[in-house]
């Protein structure tokens, strides 16, 4: 979650965030079978800012497993949301990012 451009730090559990105070810049969500609920705090009004959701895992991904060694040049990666753990069996290894930009 984003407001105005910036990341809003997930926390762990509801109270973690109830606890912090209403300009923490935190989030939190809890997901049942049909619906996902978000709570957040801001240091303004999100009606006066710009506040944003990811809902993707990734900005891209390979199509298959062990599609390895990719070379990703040029891009202008921003808000981006993707799970990055230590390698693993069944997953890509080795991209390579060049002249992108993030943030």
């Amino acid at each position: 979650m984003y407001a105005n451009g910036q990341a809003l730090k997930e926390t762990q559990t509801l109270d973690e965030l109830l606890q912090a105070g209403s300009a923490s810049g935190l989030w939190h969500s809890q997901t049942t079978a049909d619906s996902t609920i978000l709570w957040a705090t801001f240091a303004h009004s999100p009606n006066d800012g710009s506040t944003e959701i990811n809902v993707r895992q990734s900005v891209f991904y390979p199509s298959k497993p062990h599609i390895d060694y990719i070379h990703v040049k040029g891009f202008h990666l921003s808000q981006a949301a993707t799970p990055c753990p230590p390698p693993q069996p069944n997953r890509s290894d080795c991209w390579v990012y060049t002249g992108a930009r993030d943030g």
